[in-house]
């Protein structure tokens, strides 16, 4: 059974990450963050579609080795779906 307190204190916790903007509406302080995140995923999928470009069996074909969708689902798995 959880103590309430902890419980309070787990929520107050979770809202001070939030801050209000000047129009009312919040935002996570973390969201800079976030796109520094998916910027980064997204640089590593590009230079990851590369190799997979240059192994393309007649040029124009598609692959048969695309390394970029198993960094994108390495992606997804290890920092989740909220990326």
């Amino acid at each position: 059974m959880t103590n309430p307190a902890e419980s309070d204190q787990a929520i107050l916790a979770a809202s001070a990450m939030r801050e209000t903007t000047a129009d009312g509406t919040r935002a996570d302080r973390e969201s800079g963050g976030r796109w520094l995140t998916l910027a980064l995923v997204a640089a590593a999928y590009i230079a990851a579609a590369l190799p997979g470009v240059l192994v393309a069996l007649p040029p124009g074909y598609s692959s048969p080795v695309w390394p970029a969708a198993g960094l994108a689902l390495a992606a997804l798995l290890v920092l989740g779906p909220r990326l």
